[in-house]
């Protein structure tokens, strides 16, 4: 890959994407997408850290010319605007429809909880929609846990552990409970398999359940055990566990006071 635009390049996902192909010297465009419950200060941080690079270019999705024929992948963060609530607006502004009905390539990062009954008719709208994608682009999907690292929001449980007193936590049905991988090893192994031809990867941490193993690091107790599905069409990926979870908790607990 060469040029990458991405939606949600100042999400928690996004974020890391967009470093981490920098980094690998990718042109980026970044999309951001300003949602009412942002901290301003939050997204300064980050562009200061990634602001300088000469190959990205930040626009707002208004200010999108109506051209991606240079951008050979659309990566979508949906994980990021599912999390925060905010999926509805992939759909109802214009401007995203437009984008990914002219766009040949479509990555869509996609999290594993959608697969559970509260979010039916979440998930059935997005497979509809992904579907009429299908007919005439090539579209990928990655199912993913609950993924944790610098930069996590505070509508997951391990941020809040960071951050709150415990009688302020509050576990959010979006948040899945089964696994979790560190977004640094998440983001190479979903970056390896963008140029394979297939359609649905579902990815797993290498460990039994790297949610629970989180929880206990950061003394999270009694959390109530949710009936999670993960069944479905799409090829499982073992994602190796290169950062510890101790480490990638420590990671995440550097960035605190800035959130």
């Amino acid at each position: 890959m060469d040029k990458v635009m991405i939606i949600g390049t100042f999400e928690f996902l996004g974020f890391h994407f967009t470093k981490k192909l920098l980094e690998e010297g990718v042109e980026v465009l970044g999309i951001h997408h300003q949602m009412s419950d942002e901290a301003s200060y939050l997204i300064e941080e980050k562009r200061l850290q990634i602001g300088r690079n000469a190959n990205f270019e930040e626009k707002s999705i208004d200010a999108l010319t109506r051209n991606t024929d240079d951008y050979e992948v659309v990566m979508v963060d949906y994980y990021d605007f599912f999390m925060r609530g905010y999926e509805d607006s992939l759909f109802h502004d214009e401007n995203y429809q437009w984008l990914m009905k002219n766009s040949d390539k479509i990555v869509f990062l996609l999290p594993l909880s959608l697969r559970n009954d509260p979010f039916k008719e979440n998930r059935v709208k997005l497979e509809k929609y992904i579907s009429l994608l299908r007919s005439d682009k090539d579209v990928q999907e990655f199912l993913l846990p609950t993924i944790f690292g610098p930069w996590q929001t505070d509508v997951f449980l391990f941020q809040q552990a960071l951050t709150k007193k415990k009688d302020e936590w509050n576990l959010s049905a979006r948040e899945w409970t089964a696994d979790a991988l560190y977004v640094e090893d998440m983001v190479r192994k979903v970056l390896k398999l963008v140029d394979d031809d297939k359609e649905r990867y579902l990815l797993r941490n290498d460990q039994i359940n790297g949610w629970e193993e989180c929880a206990n690091y950061l003394n999270i107790k009694d959390v109530p055990v949710r009936d999670v599905r993960s069944d479905g069409e799409g090829i499982e990926v073992v994602v190796p566990l290169e950062t510890s979870i101790e480490t990638g908790i420590k990671n995440q607990q550097k960035l605190v006071h800035f959130q």
